[in-house]
């Protein structure tokens, strides 16, 4: 099965989610989020043409887990889901994940609560003052992620490369613990990864994630999971840049749609592109890629111009990269 991985992101009024598979990545989703003051508006929703079926107030994780619920029942293949911190403010999101038997990697606050040891749970013993207490309490005390990871030692951190750059390997420094997590709402009690990551020169720059993959994935695969994320932020980035996605007036719940849907497809036909012509063109990219299209739809150059600066760019690249390799190699000596 192809390692794909999935991430919900709010962009402007939406949810979007994406598919990545190494270096290729494609969105495959958008639903549009209405405020609660929008649904409780008939005359506003009969100006839009918001279907009947579309008009009951959704949270942006409801609209995410549908989305990964509809990936499936699409049959996509993908192995992770990856979330932001704004999908791990509380723990309802990545519960609700947990109970659909899909393996995240979910960002979270600096202020996340955790467990170090399993929590027990005890009714706390009367003071003599106030009221008798009844209700059970968890013992030991959560700890704040960031607190905890400020009472760690600089052996606890390692050194990981997660991808491949232009200038070289990108490297971060991580701190991996198993903690406990509770659920007040569901009572829940479990043990999932910690991943924190920082940056190596300023040490700082914290990252915090919770992942339930299994207890024996190595730290180099937790650490390449947490980073996926960049070429999602990827793909919004050329979405934005070469396909028009910011650039709408919409008014009109279905034109607001096909727009999405034309964005995906003008997407995903660059994804083919760059595989298929990766061997002769390896770093071809969708700013190429829109230059052709503008010059055999629209001809406001010539087809020379045109790959002259192509060559030009991708001359560029590839000199950026070998004078990385050749700083890399001298300060290794």
């Amino acid at each position: 099965m192809a390692r794909l991985y999935w991430q919900g992101r709010q962009w402007s009024s939406c949810r979007i989610g994406a598919l990545v598979n190494g270096t290729n990545y494609c969105l495959i989703d958008s639903r549009l989020y209405l405020p609660e003051e929008w649904t409780t508006d008939e005359k506003r929703l009969d100006k839009a043409k918001v279907p009947q079926q579309e008009r009951t107030f959704k949270t942006k994780e409801t609209i995410a887990l549908e989305i990964v619920a509809h990936s499936r029942q699409l049959g996509s293949e993908f192995g992770w889901v990856i979330t932001d911190a704004g999908y791990g403010k509380g723990l309802a999101f990545p519960l609700a994940l947990e109970g659909m038997g899909e393996t995240f990697v979910c960002d979270v606050h600096k202020d996340q609560l955790i467990y170090l040891e399993k929590p027990q749970f005890e009714v706390p013993a009367y003071s003599g003052r106030g009221r008798m207490p009844k209700n059970s309490q968890p013992k030991p005390e959560p700890i704040r992620v960031d607190k905890f990871i400020a009472g760690q030692p600089e052996t606890a951190w390692q050194e990981i490369a997660v991808r491949e750059g232009t200038k070289g390997h990108i490297k971060y420094e991580f701190n991996f613990s198993r903690v406990w997590i509770y659920s007040e709402e569901s009572c829940a009690i479990l043990e999932w990864h910690l991943i924190v990551r920082r940056d190596i020169e300023s040490k700082s720059d914290f990252k915090y994630s919770l992942s339930n993959a299994p207890v024996d994935t190595s730290i180099n695969t937790l650490a390449y999971m947490q980073a996926q994320r960049y070429w999602v932020e990827r793909s919004f980035e050329e979405g934005k840049q070469n396909c028009g996605m910011k650039d709408y007036q919409h008014r009109k719940w279905q034109s607001w749609h096909h727009h999405m849907a034309l964005v995906m497809m003008l997407l995903l036909f660059m994804m083919m592109e760059k595989i298929e012509n990766h061997k002769d063109t390896p770093l071809l990219t969708g700013r190429d890629i829109t230059d052709l299209l503008t010059f055999y739809l629209q001809e406001p150059l010539t087809e020379e111009q045109i790959l002259d600066q192509i060559e030009a760019r991708q001359a560029r690249r590839l000199r950026d990269i070998r004078n990385a390799r050749r700083r890399k190699r001298r300060a290794h000596g």
